[in-house]
């Protein structure tokens, strides 16, 4: 009797991304194929750190074991009884950690929107989280306080992209968009890094404007952006004009924003936080779950967003 027989189905299936576990497959490839099995390495540092693989692997290996100890051109019934009975044990527990892991996936769909540790790694649901996100995770505990104060200013100019509420650039290489100003014949824009550095002047077509030709900014550093329209009637410092100030990512947080963007929905709360870190409070709050006990956050991101986003006219 073979280790197949022993186990007909995978424990997930091959391909699923989120999946902490080995398939049944390799597990038989890995008892049947020892040293011999091209990936035997890294399958076992797995095993060391599953305790669902770890527990399937020794059944198997008992399984195997007893099948090659009962030599089947010599059986003796006294050695045949004791290796029955093993592998009907290995077949009963391999049935019960199938049912045990339908369990655990049902309670990583009920308990959605809870971080656990599995084996001293945090999860979301059956989504790993990575190491980097342990501060991002940490901050769930400690909604920032609400300050209240007094009316915006109204904005002269109301920019739409990108995003006045996200306090950073997801790239290097900006375009800015403002609505129109009724009267406006032009418009002039400069982009100045924070606190000190060379004014840029943005090429402006119509109500857009964009870095000199060839030009990036720096990585994770600080930009204020100064828009002014042109009025025929204007005075001199007189024409309407708006102030606003963005970031740029450095290369570790693209990552993270990458990682946030694609798992937003199957770790809605690390993803939120990422966000929030990052300065993408329109993002942070699209995304945390709306739950009574995330209310504080969401008030605390939603005031964040109308600190950075003027009253209108």
């Amino acid at each position: 009797m073979h280790c197949e027989s022993v186990m007909q189905h995978p424990i997930h299936s091959e391909g699923d991304a989120d999946t902490p576990h080995l398939t049944a497959e390799q597990l038989v490839e890995l008892v049947e194929r020892g040293r011999r099995c091209p990936r035997y390495r890294q399958w076992l540092d797995h095993i060391a750190l599953c305790a669902t693989c770890r527990t399937t692997y020794k059944y198997l290996l008992q399984a195997e074991a007893a099948r090659r100890a009962t030599s089947w051109r010599f059986i003796r019934p006294q050695r045949l009884v004791p290796a029955v009975a093993l592998l009907a044990l290995a077949v009963v527990g391999l049935i019960l950690l199938l049912r045990l892991d339908r369990v655990t996936a049902s309670v990583g769909v009920a308990s959605e929107g809870t971080i656990q540790r599995r084996d001293g790694v945090p999860y979301e649901g059956r989504t790993r989280l990575p190491d980097w996100a342990a501060d991002a995770v940490a901050l769930l505990s400690t909604p920032p306080p609400v300050v209240r104060s007094g009316n915006t200013t109204a904005s002269a100019i109301r920019l739409l992209e990108p995003d006045p509420a996200n306090e950073s650039l997801e790239t290097l290489e900006p375009t800015f968009r403002w609505q129109p100003v009724a009267g406006a014949t032009g418009y002039f824009a400069t982009l100045t890094p924070v606190p000190d550095g060379e004014v840029i002047l943005l090429r402006v077509e119509g109500t857009r404007a964009a870095l000199p030709a060839g030009m990036r900014l720096a990585p994770g550093s600080r930009y204020r952006l100064r828009i002014e329209a042109r009025l025929p009637t204007g005075l001199p410092g007189s024409n309407p004009a708006a102030q606003y100030e963005f970031r740029t990512l450095t290369p570790s947080e693209q990552a993270q924003l990458h990682w946030a963007r694609q798992h937003r929905h199957d770790a809605p709360l690390t993803s939120a936080m990422v966000f929030y870190r990052l300065g993408f409070y329109r993002d942070a709050l699209a995304t945390l779950p709306d739950k009574p006990a995330l209310k504080a956050w969401r008030e605390a991101i939603a005031h964040q967003i109308a600190q950075r986003v003027p009253a209108a006219d």
